[in-house]
């Protein structure tokens, strides 16, 4: 005869112990979900993943924060008919991050404090995915804190940070949801930099907008950073909570350097960057800024206190904001600036890199910065750069990943003592690269495991 006692036990175990086998099967269906304590060849084989890693303080990301380049967290497990390169398009920004999804829709979590997400609120944080309102989207750009899209139209939209006029809408309000860029003809092509925005025409001609930097500008930065409790990045550097800056690298602010007149921009509206002509491609650091012709040269201009045009210079003078071709850069297919930093990449598989090396982040085995463009030895041949935040990555054609540079957020390697590395390392897996994405302190990964 059963007892009350015996009977609650009988169908306790009822009840706990399928819940307990269905936990084991969940947890054993879903291996290829590899959490933050996973190793990154732990993945099942013939499967394609959204991975990160980085810095533990981008709390965006939620549980994946722990993460680090020899530990990838999941963001995304890619169903077959998605895992084509061609079909997943990623943008990543110093603390948020977006997704292009193959039908032209816009996805994106992070940091949004200054609405960079573009979901029409100003929640601090989103940890999930925000579906934006945009549709028929063919290309999307971010960095620090805004981004910007491109639609089927040659229509072009932005969203987030504007104290820069980096929205391109007139004024310099920040915009928690997209808005269209106007004055502008069909755009072929978007790049986003630090604090500005670039379009460029199907004629090849090149529209800026963003880059000012004055003190009404900086005095409204440093009351909106102190109205969020601190910690509002301003072009690659932070004011503190009581609106001072500091020389801590992650504190980094060198606003004063970039004076009005080589931003060659400084308008919150698209004007047209004269002296350039065919253009293919842009890409805009912090401060500066380089273009790609047709036919494989390279246009520079904007700051150049470490170097970072290739003109041979380190040195801010009226020429430095007037677009010049670098000398001996020929057959470029891929143009990167970074930081502080350029990065190319020619027909051939060549990597040179030029300007601030603080951090080693031109890979040449050195911390001296470089004025003109030089190659990187100890690199195979190359199919992708990505030049970031004080550090670089490029994907080779085996679709291996080299890093060097800053190792701050443990993004080169998991060692914590090592504070950079000077030289080309690559990331020892058994996953392939498809893509690779970073501007700030993550990087942003698309891995493949046969």
């Amino acid at each position: 005869m059963f007892t009350k006692k015996s009977t609650f036990i009988a169908l306790s175990a009822i009840i706990i112990i399928p819940l307990l086998l269905l936990n084991i099967f969940n947890l054993y269906r879903n291996n290829s979900a590899v959490g933050a304590n996973n190793s990154l060849n732990n993945y099942s084989k013939d499967s394609t993943n959204l991975v990160v890693w980085g810095s533990a303080k981008i709390n965006q990301l939620n549980k994946y924060k722990e993460s680090n380049n020899r530990t990838f967290s999941d963001l995304l497990r890619l169903p077959k008919e998605e895992s084509n390169l061609e079909n997943q398009k990623y943008s990543a920004g110093y603390k948020h991050f977006g997704r292009l999804d193959p039908n032209g829709t816009i996805q994106m979590q992070g940091d949004n404090r200054v609405g960079q997400v573009g979901d029409g609120t100003n929640f601090i944080l989103q940890t999930n995915p925000q579906k934006l309102t945009l549709k028929d989207i063919m290309q999307l750009e971010s960095n620090y804190n805004h981004s910007l899209s491109l639609d089927k139209n040659g229509e072009v939209y932005s969203w987030g940070l504007n104290l820069s006029g980096q929205i391109g809408n007139g004024n310099n309000e920040n915009k928690n949801s997209p808005t269209k860029v106007n004055n502008l003809p069909k755009i072929k092509s978007v790049n986003a930099g630090y604090r500005t925005s670039f379009g460029i025409s199907e004629q090849g001609i090149v529209y800026g907008w963003g880059g000012k930097c004055d003190s009404k500008g900086l005095a409204t930065w440093k009351k909106l950073n102190a109205e969020i409790s601190g910690n509002l990045n301003l072009a690659g550097g932070y004011y503190d909570r009581a609106g001072n800056t500091s020389d801590d690298p992650e504190n980094y602010n060198d606003c004063n350097e970039i004076s009005e007149v080589n931003m060659n921009i400084n308008s919150n509206t698209p004007k047209i960057i004269e002296g350039l002509e065919n253009i293919q491609s842009m890409s805009a650091g912090y401060g500066h800024f380089l273009a790609l012709n047709q036919v494989g040269g390279v246009y520079s201009w904007g700051c150049n206190l470490y170097g970072q045009l290739g003109r041979n210079q380190n040195i801010n003078d009226p020429t430095s904001q007037k677009p010049t071709l670098i000398e001996g850069l020929n057959n470029i297919t891929q143009i990167e600036a970074g930081f502080r930093h350029s990065l190319a990449l020619d027909k051939d598989g060549n990597v040179y890199s030029w300007g601030h090396n603080e951090y080693g982040e031109l890979g040449n085995n050195s911390t001296k910065d470089l004025y003109i463009p030089t190659k990187i030895n100890n690199l195979p041949k190359i199919k992708k750069i990505v030049a970031s935040h004080d550090y670089s990555l490029a994907i080779d054609e085996n679709n291996n990943l080299w890093l060097w540079g800053e190792n701050l957020y443990q993004q080169i390697d998991s060692d914590i003592s090592k504070k950079f590395i000077s030289t080309p390392q690559k990331l020892e897996t058994k996953s392939q690269f498809l893509d690779a994405e970073s501007k700030g302190t993550f990087i942003l990964a698309k891995i493949y495991t046969p």
